[in-house]
């Protein structure tokens, strides 16, 4: 069998930059912050596992988290900052449901599809109660 060349930059690891869930410029002014730190931290201590991996009874660490309705499509400062950092309106997950949420949405099952909706209007009548409507788009990228 013939020796075939890797191009020269085949075992890097891609840049974060470069990653499909990377924040946009507009969110990573936010990730940068303390207060996002902190909640971070809190929530990734709380819930260390991935929950929707929970719902089909597998166990994977909880490598990223989501937030279920968008901090960044909101119209004014007050409401990104308290949805950045609500703990209801973030989900622990990981890396491969994370991509099934944002790019892969038919490899959800409908019951991890529904806990998303439940946990996103749960979320969404907190502030409605309120009295602090917020910006929420049905889309298929959630």
């Amino acid at each position: 069998m013939p020796n075939v060349p890797f191009p020269r930059d085949f075992y890097k690891k891609p840049r974060c930059v470069s990653f499909p869930s990377a924040p946009s410029d507009r969110a990573a002014k936010y990730y940068n912050t303390t207060s996002w730190q902190k909640t971070r931290r809190a929530v990734a201590q709380e819930h260390p596992l991935c929950e929707l991996s929970l719902l089909q009874n597998r166990v994977a660490n909880a490598d990223e988290l989501h937030h279920l309705i968008k901090f960044n499509e909101q119209p004014n400062e007050e409401m990104r900052l308290r949805l950045l950092l609500d703990p209801d309106n973030i989900i622990a997950l990981s890396q491969e449901k994370h991509l099934n949420i944002h790019y892969r949405r038919h490899l959800l099952t409908e019951d991890e599809v529904n806990l998303l909706n439940e946990r996103k209007q749960k979320v969404y009548a907190k502030y409605v109660a309120e009295g602090c409507p917020i910006v929420w788009t049905e889309d298929a990228n959630t």
